[in-house]
């Protein structure tokens, strides 16, 4: 991988680190977020960590292809969730492309621990709702809301800091935690809300078809998030 081949969701993960600090990549992958934090000089260190060790391989190979090797700068490490991390030791700690409970569990099951980083950016890749209402009940403060393209795919980018309690605004029904005003600056926004009154409506169809007793109370939760939404489309 060189720099240009580093994907718009890689640059925008990257982009929205504490600058000149040591961060954190869990979940690391091929380590694609941390070699562009580092040939961009935005850190000065990056610690990887996945719970298996094949992600790891898999990143050593790509710090090697880009000159670099696992040091100082770049370490790997061998773990579940935050548990390869010593508390505060990164002020940025990067949780991508995990479901969004995933990441919420990740994120509960050390509160001392979790509070002890500065920042968190988070891009889940479902269930962003469910994490959104659980850093909000958790008093996190989501400080910034991105979109970024990739492979056809709309990914949505949480900037959250633990400790600083929710940003006035952020509170309301499911609708605001799923699709959330912060994300209306985005020149993606409108794609990613025609997108997501798609699957909506979808669901809805389904849920229509089911003959299970359920279905009458989940129907009614799926329309009253479509309407929010397709109110929200009318006053963009």
């Amino acid at each position: 991988m060189n720099s240009a081949a580093a994907s718009e969701r890689i640059r925008t993960l990257a982009d929205c680190v504490v600058k000149g600090l040591p961060a954190a990549d869990v979940g690391t992958d091929h380590g694609y977020a941390a070699i562009t934090l580092l040939r961009s000089g935005l850190v000065p260190k990056v610690i990887l960590t996945d719970i298996n060790e094949g992600p790891l391989l898999r990143a050593k190979r790509s710090l090697q292809a880009c000159g670099m090797d696992a040091s100082e700068d770049a370490e790997l490490r061998l773990g579940p969730g935050l548990c390869p991390l010593a508390a505060g030791e990164a002020a940025s700690v990067i949780i991508a492309g995990m479901g969004g409970e995933l990441i919420r569990d990740i994120l509960a099951e050390d509160p001392g621990k979790t509070a002890s980083f500065s920042r968190f950016v988070l891009q889940p890749r479902t269930r962003s709702g469910a994490l959104r209402r659980w850093l909000f009940d958790s008093g996190f403060a989501v400080t910034d809301e991105r979109l970024a393209m990739e492979n056809g795919r709309i990914c949505e980018i949480i900037v959250a800091e633990p400790g600083k309690g929710p940003v006035p605004g952020q509170d309301g029904g499911a609708v605001p935690f799923e699709i959330t005003f912060m994300m209306e600056k985005d020149p993606l926004f409108a794609d990613h809300l025609e997108r997501y009154i798609g699957r909506l409506r979808k669901i809805a169809g389904s849920l229509c078809r089911s003959a299970s007793p359920e279905a009458a109370g989940e129907l009614e939760n799926v329309r009253e998030r479509l309407r929010a939404a397709e109110d929200r489309r009318a006053r963009l």
